[in-house]
């Protein structure tokens, strides 16, 4: 989840306009906080390597489609839905 808002902001077309920016920034935030504990993250766990980079993908991807959801109304619920089960497979199951 090392997305930064430069990357969002390109993936989502959106101009660098500050009004934008703040949106997107607390949109990021949201989306980590919400993300974390749906698919039983526990603080301080770690992947493997191979693991951790596709972690780091497909969260990433996560993110930009919260934001696009909540900036341009989009319903990508079922995508984000998708998403959150491969995250919860890469750790083990997620919630138990």
């Amino acid at each position: 989840m090392k997305i930064t808002l430069e990357q969002v902001r390109e993936e989502l077309s959106k101009d660098d306009l500050d009004y934008i920016n703040t949106k997107l920034e607390r949109y990021i935030s949201s989306a980590k906080a919400s993300l974390l504990p749906t698919i039983g993250y526990k603080e301080g766990q770690t992947l493997p390597e191979a693991t951790a980079a596709e972690f780091e993908h497909l969260s990433d991807t996560y993110i930009v489609e919260y934001c696009r959801a909540m900036m341009d109304g989009v319903d990508n619920e079922k995508v984000r839905l998708v998403l959150q089960v491969q995250l919860q497979s890469l750790l083990g199951g997620g919630t138990e």
